[in-house]
């Protein structure tokens, strides 16, 4: 009887799935804070980069603040991140996935960027990070 516990707890180690490899990190994680909260509107901005795409060793997430009402007439208040992806046709549309969203945030207070910084980086891990601020650069 303790041969047979020990074969089937045997073929349940080897029957078990081996983890996915870890992804290799890419040479570049670009993070932007926008924060659309004071009269922009950076999903013009979103579809610019989506023109262009991220390269092959690059991740591009943006974290994008904003007040209420988009352009295209759907509610959005609070503050969206976007991993972003190539456009292949060039549509006037964000095409690149929200991987979080969150309500009622407040784009001004310092913490939230770190949180953002910290989050980005535990997901999409890189061997360079840089950290881009984009809006009117009075807040």
């Amino acid at each position: 009887m303790k041969n047979l516990a020990l074969a089937i707890c045997a073929a349940a180690i080897y029957a078990a799935p081996l983890p996915a490899a870890e992804p290799q990190p890419k040479e570049w994680t670009v993070m932007l804070f926008m924060n659309g909260n004071a009269g922009l509107e950076p999903l013009d901005d979103i579809n610019e980069m989506e023109e262009a795409g991220p390269g092959k060793g690059l991740n591009i997430v943006a974290e994008v603040g904003m007040p209420g009402w988009t352009k295209d007439g759907k509610p959005w208040a609070g503050s969206r991140r976007f991993l972003i992806a190539k456009d292949p046709g060039k549509s006037k549309t964000v095409v690149s996935p929200v991987i979080y969203e969150e309500q009622g945030t407040d784009m001004g207070d310092w913490r939230r960027v770190g949180r953002f910084v910290e989050w980005t980086k535990a997901r999409y891990p890189a061997r360079r990070y840089a950290l881009v601020f984009w809006g009117h650069g009075a807040g």
